[in-house]
């Protein structure tokens, strides 16, 4: 038997938030330093237990900017990834690889 069932809730604006000020803002702008990005890149993948791959073509990851194979247990990057974008996807994979370990 499988019962579907909505359930009413509130939601809040943020501005509606009593201490709406001090909450963090989004970050608009990250600056771009190819030194740093390199040394961060590298030094996140040590903490994965797959193989880092980055992929040829972006065609070859079906329009995401990465993901991670639990049947060949590796993690593919899009070709097209710089910056910042490419280390946060990495962490985001990484993460991917290591929930689907745990369970």
């Amino acid at each position: 038997q499988e019962i579907y069932a909505f359930k009413l809730g509130t939601v809040f604006e943020t501005h509606q938030l009593v201490e709406y000020e001090n909450l963090p803002k989004p970050v608009a702008y990250l600056p771009d330093n190819p030194d740093d990005n390199r040394k961060l890149f590298f030094s996140i993948t040590k903490a994965s237990d797959v193989p880092i791959k980055v992929l040829e073509t972006t065609e070859m990851c079906s329009g995401a900017n990465g993901f991670y194979s639990p049947t060949k247990k590796e993690i593919c990057l899009s070709p097209d990834l710089k910056g910042y974008q490419r280390i946060k996807t990495l962490l985001h994979e990484i993460t991917h690889s290591k929930l689907h370990k745990e369970s």
